[in-house]
């Protein structure tokens, strides 16, 4: 461990995991999460109490409460001990950054930098640009960071780094930094699953369409139709995804065909609803002829899309998603900030209940 400041502080490194349901699948660093415009500006600052929770501007209404929602308070606030307090032992995994003349950043890893060490000869790329996911360091010897280099002009750590220190002036004060750490959650395990049994003459081959001869125009047509009924109807449906019930196609040992293509014996079509599942089953199949699973959920599109209009703000420093995998998987809104303090928490509210929450800086 690399000692960079006077108050060296351990803990585990790890992106914390803040889920109202424990089997909820997050998103990964390299997911379809929605992130609307560029991160929060840091607070120059450094007053204590300092918050990342965006606020409305003079000219924008705030998002109205829900309906029926209890009033929040510093004694009730959503997801309890896992909010960040001044203070607080903390620990978060990115990429340091610090462009010319500006604060020094962890910035949550892009994908773009691993597509970067590829495609150009080592040590040649451009320097990685920060993320919107992005917290202030402070009291940081930036020369003792681990690969900490230089490239026109931008300084940054050429790996992912763990940073443990203090919550202290909405900012990481920094008491030692590590090569490593996992700038993301769990993988999605097992989202290859279909959560129907087959029906009783078994699976069509294929997905039952173009495996049985469907023309790619009908096909087309199909998949059209489809989508136009999950669109019409958000108060019913929370939205479709691909299953594979003979197991992980993009396992070592599965089925490959001459280009390495996996090639899954059977493909089912998953829609997920908030209504009876036998009813939308016979519904939906008069439109999809295919395999078909229909699994019935808490929350339906129009319900987490509304958590998101009434949390999304114009500066994008709020990531939130409702349609990707992810959302799909877990029936929540994924929602990605910087730190969950006080005042996000408060912000965020009530809908809590509809929200996975992922935050770069957690309690170490």
């Amino acid at each position: 461990m690399t000692d960079v400041s006077n108050r060296p502080h351990g803990g585990p490194a790890t992106w914390w995991r803040l889920g109202l349901i424990a089997t909820s699948i997050a998103a990964l660093a390299i997911g379809a999460v929605a992130v609307i415009g560029s991160g929060p500006e840091p607070d120059p600052s450094g007053a204590p109490g300092a918050s990342t929770a965006p606020t409305a501007t003079p000219d924008e209404e705030p998002a109205p409460r829900r309906s029926g929602a209890a009033s929040v308070t510093a004694e009730n606030l959503p997801f309890g001990d896992q909010v960040i307090h001044e203070g607080d032992a903390v620990t978060a995994a990115g990429t340091v950054v610090k462009e010319p003349g500006g604060p020094t950043l962890l910035c949550r890893t892009l994908p773009m930098a691993a597509l970067a060490a590829i495609a150009y000869p080592a040590g040649e790329g451009p320097p990685p640009g920060c993320s919107p996911l992005a917290v202030r360091l402070s009291g940081v010897d930036e020369s003792a960071l681990p690969g900490w280099t230089e490239r026109d002009g931008v300084w940054f750590t050429e790996e992912t780094v763990t940073v443990a220190g203090e919550w202290r002036d909405a900012a990481l004060a920094v008491g030692s930094a590590t090569v490593g750490g996992s700038p993301w959650g769990p993988e999605l395990a097992d989202s290859w699953q279909v959560p129907c049994a087959p029906p009783s003459v078994g699976w069509v081959d294929g997905d039952g369409l173009l495996s049985t001869g469907v023309e790619p125009e009908k096909y087309e047509a199909i998949m059209a139709a489809l989508d136009a009924e999950l669109a019409a109807h958000p108060d019913r449906y929370h939205g479709n995804r691909v299953g594979y019930p003979d197991g992980d196609p993009n396992a070592p040992d599965a089925p490959r065909n001459d280009t390495g293509a996996p090639i899954p014996a059977h493909e089912v079509m998953i829609v997920s609803t908030v209504d009876d599942p036998t009813d939308v089953q016979a519904h939906l199949a008069t439109i999809y002829p295919g395999n078909l699973c229909v699994t019935q959920v808490d929350r339906s599109a129009g319900e987490l899309v509304a958590g998101v209009e009434r949390l999304a703000v114009p500066d994008g420093s709020w990531a939130l998603d409702a349609d990707s995998l992810y959302s799909l998987l877990s029936n929540l809104v994924q929602l990605e900030l910087p730190v969950l303090d006080a005042a996000a928490a408060t912000r965020i509210g009530a809908d809590a209940e509809l929200m996975e929450v992922w935050s770069l800086v957690g309690p170490a």
